[in-house]
């Protein structure tokens, strides 16, 4: 009969592979294309749009006409101003004639009352007619004045209807439509200088301490062939909830990849691990 060992080893458990842990990418964050230097072009001038010059995307030089607004309800204004001068330099001249008459009174009253012809209280009345129509002579002139003035503003809004670019640049957000009427203040459009773009982008808090002025940064934009790559230049203070998020600005890098990419572009941003 075989002998039985007393003892048999177990085998040895099997060990499980061990799965090295990757560390989850982060979720970009959103940025967008902006220009540093651009100017908003509202209208100065309440009018229809008779005309849209210049179209999104299209490069002007100061001055260029971008919208030009019918100035038919400037041109009723200044003719009503226009009459309002005439009146008032009409009442200058009757102001004028009363007070050359009065002053010619006091001079016969004085006179008459120095040949013992007429009372001194008729001297005094001469001069108190005189006074009153010195002042409404002044009050004629300051009308006349205001009258002028105000003509003279609604000259100046007639160029206004012809909307310019303010600066070199290109023209962007063209709101205008032909038909439609603006009143002043109104937005028309804006231009930018394409020359000066930068990145601006939300930085959540809980991810505040990964970026900071020097970061480096890369926006990625649907259709561009290769990311673009950036430069944090400043990072703005938290803001107050429900609104929890900093905003970054940065330089773009390569400022001839950018010439392609539109102001206003979206795009996700991601930081260059240092």
């Amino acid at each position: 009969m075989a002998c039985t060992p007393d003892h048999i080893a177990s085998p040895e458990p099997a060990v499980a592979p061990v799965t090295p842990r990757v560390a989850p990418v982060a979720a970009p964050l959103i940025g967008v294309i902006a220009a540093r230097a651009s100017e908003v072009i509202a209208a100065r001038v309440d009018g229809r749009v008779v005309r849209v010059v210049a179209k999104s995307g299209q490069r002007v030089h100061a001055g260029d006409p971008i919208v030009e607004l019918d100035p038919t309800m400037v041109a009723d204004r200044l003719r009503v101003a226009a009459a309002a001068v005439d009146a008032a330099r009409a009442g200058v001249a009757g102001a004028s004639a009363e007070a050359a008459e009065a002053r010619r009174q006091v001079a016969l009253e004085n006179r008459m009352f120095a040949a013992g012809a007429t009372a001194k209280e008729s001297v005094r009345i001469a001069r108190a007619s005189l006074v009153r129509a010195v002042a409404s002579y002044d009050r004629a002139a300051a009308a006349l004045r205001e009258a002028t003035a105000s003509r003279e503003a609604i000259e100046s809004q007639l160029s206004f209807t012809r909307i310019t670019a303010p600066i070199d640049g290109v023209v962007s957000l063209v709101k205008a439509q032909v038909g439609e009427v603006v009143a002043p203040g109104a937005a028309i459009a804006r231009v930018f200088d394409p020359t000066n773009l930068m990145l601006r982008f939300q930085v959540p808090r809980e991810r505040r301490h990964e970026v900071s002025a020097g970061t480096a940064v890369e926006l990625t934009v649907a259709g561009a062939d290769r990311p673009l790559r950036a430069n944090v230049t400043s990072v703005s203070s938290d803001l107050e909830p429900p609104l929890d998020f900093a905003v970054a600005e940065a330089d773009i890098a390569d400022a001839g990849a950018a010439r392609d990419v539109q102001i206003g572009t979206l795009g996700d941003v991601r930081v260059v691990a240092r």
